[in-house]
């Protein structure tokens, strides 16, 4: 489960990253072009501006955040795993322990009945 979600927002911020890349490529088209107009164009220019790079703040944050959980994800992910490999390690060892325990049994029987053959 845990993993799914890493894959969603790996893939949700690689998308972000896009837009973020492609406001700022906006942006830079954006001043270049105001500085070429005046009056009421470049008034209302300048208003895209503004609000385009309020917008690429944001997003900026918003990607910071997700690479955040992203981080924070994949160490739990990883905290999981090494659990689940500890746990895996420990039912390992609780099962050579009871098959040695039954080897000995069998052996300790066998040694018995030989015993009591021999009396």
């Amino acid at each position: 489960m845990i993993s799914h979600s890493i894959s969603l927002v790996s893939k949700h911020l690689k998308a972000a990253n896009a837009s973020v890349k492609k406001i700022e490529e906006s942006l830079k088209e954006l001043e270049a072009l105001v500085k070429t107009q005046k009056g009421y164009a470049k008034k209302e220019l300048s208003k895209v501006i503004k609000k385009k790079t309020t917008h690429l703040t944001e997003l900026k944050a918003h990607v910071a955040e997700g690479n955040q959980v992203l981080v924070d994800s994949e160490k739990k992910l990883k905290e999981l795993k090494s659990k689940d490999a500890k746990k895996e390690e420990d039912i390992d060892k609780k099962l050579i322990q009871k098959a040695i325990t039954k080897n000995n049994q069998a052996w300790q029987t066998k040694y018995d009945l030989a015993e009591k053959t021999n009396e």
